[in-house]
């Protein structure tokens, strides 16, 4: 069975160090029926909502993941779930890989790794990726985007909050600037430098953006020459998808 990090099926453990800790479980039901849904929530988890593998070069589909019911629920007994969680409606996650991790000169190697971990070699590469692929790549080499929609914008806004209050749950991130221009958007970003930094390990930068009832939140992640203006590009396409797909957004109160 391929193991993947949590960061990586879906962005939902980016504040497990404010729900309580590394250990969180992750106990949504994830599945791709998304009847019963009010439209206002499935206009989010629309394809045509996210970015596609050819907004970012060469990449090809790694996951795309459904959540009808929140990653958190259940996580805190005895205690009053946070917003987040009493308004979650659903989130879809949908990530990429480059292809030259799949099919390119490095895959042997990256197999190799895998093996020496114990795991199984999959169609797909062990993520994050490291080694030689990433010393060989200064640019991006992962992207997830997950949008998530909630019944309130207090409840998006809470989301927000959980992932600010915890640095996206990443040790030794810091805050930086992404210039994401759209009205009444609240954007928080960060990027972490991998331990250890020998050039073999990705870098990541985050970027959350809340509007309304909403929250896209993305994560690119690869080698140490991530280029921010193309970032930015990106992050704001998306949610300009997000906005096409769902009207003109909100507040919902």
């Amino acid at each position: 069975m391929r193991k993947i990090h949590q960061r990586t099926i879906a962005a939902v453990a980016v504040a497990a160090s404010v729900i309580g800790g590394a250990g969180v479980a992750i106990v949504a039901r994830t599945h791709h029926d998304k009847a019963g849904l009010p439209a206002t929530t499935t206009c989010a988890l629309d394809q045509q909502a996210f970015l596609h593998a050819q907004d970012l070069g060469d990449f090809t589909t790694e996951v795309a993941t459904t959540f009808t019911s929140s990653p958190f629920r259940g996580t805190m007994p005895g205690h009053t779930p946070p917003k987040f969680v009493s308004s979650f409606q659903a989130s879809r996650v949908q990530g990429y890989i480059a292809t030259a991790a799949v099919t390119g000169p490095f895959r042997a190697a990256e197999d190799d790794a895998t093996r020496a971990l114990g795991y199984q070699v999959g169609k797909l590469p062990l993520v994050p990726l490291s080694g030689a692929i990433v010393q060989a790549t200064p640019g991006l080499l992962e992207m997830y985007q997950t949008n998530w929609a909630f019944s309130s914008s207090a409840g998006a806004a809470a989301w927000l909050d959980s992932v600010r209050a915890s640095k996206g749950g990443l040790y030794g991130a810091e805050v930086v600037t992404f210039p994401v221009q759209r009205p009444g958007v609240d954007v928080y970003a960060y990027q972490s430098t991998p331990v250890p930094d020998d050039g073999q390990h990705e870098h990541t930068v985050g970027v959350v953006m809340q509007s309304g009832s909403y929250v896209v939140q993305m994560s690119f992640q690869g080698g140490k020459d991530l280029d921010h203006e193309k970032m930015t590009a990106l992050a704001t396409t998306a949610l300009a998808r997000v906005a096409q797909q769902c009207g003109h957004i909100q507040e919902k109160g």
